[in-house]
């Protein structure tokens, strides 16, 4: 009990004495009797710094302190920052691929308007490699008109046409094609 109250049991000693104290409350009375009778003794000690060979030998027997490497140095940072760059950028072509193969370009078609007329001057499917150029003459107040088409590439190489064009008054966007066409060689 004496070495408890001085502190200066070590290791198991030191457990098996904090267990006793814990589960013998008698034990436990008489630990804190010896403590509060020898406090007083303890302020009248002075302070004792230890020397600096005894700071040194403390020193030498710690293991070596290694700072921590910051954020920016970090191997595991920079492996999870490329695997989410890499599968971000994965995701990216999967999109521009998957969107890209749904996705097909509108026919260009070049017109000029005026006077609730469209003259149609050239169309171009950027898809398929074809222009087909001609006029056509679009009157939107009666849904009728005429086109002319003198020639054309790719597909249309060759295709001359002359239609009466009539729009379709039950689906927007729709007009009939009705006359002749034909593709020359050359």
């Amino acid at each position: 009990m004496a070495a408890e109250v001085r502190g200066v049991l070590d290791g198991m000693d030191r457990a098996t004495a904090e267990q006793r104290i814990a589960r013998d409350s008698g034990f436990a009375r008489q630990v804190a009797a010896w403590e509060q009778r020898l406090a007083p003794w303890a302020a009248e000690i002075p302070e004792m710094l230890p020397a600096p060979h005894v700071w040194d030998r403390i020193a030498g027997a710690l293991p070596p302190q290694t700072p921590r490497p910051g954020l920016w140095q970090s191997l595991a940072f920079w492996r999870g920052f490329s695997l989410a760059a890499g599968a971000l950028a994965a995701a990216c072509i999967a999109a521009l691929v998957y969107f890209g193969a749904f996705m097909q370009p509108e026919p260009l078609v070049a017109t000029i308007e005026g006077g609730g007329q469209r003259h149609f001057v050239a169309t171009i499917d950027v898809k398929r490699g074809t222009v087909a150029t001609g006029h056509c003459l679009l009157r939107f107040a009666t849904g009728v008109g005429l086109c002319t088409v003198s020639d054309g590439t790719g597909a249309l190489a060759g295709f001359h046409a002359r239609v009466r064009v009539t729009a379709d008054s039950s689906i927007p966007k729709l007009w009939h094609w009705d006359g002749t066409y034909s593709f020359t060689n050359g």
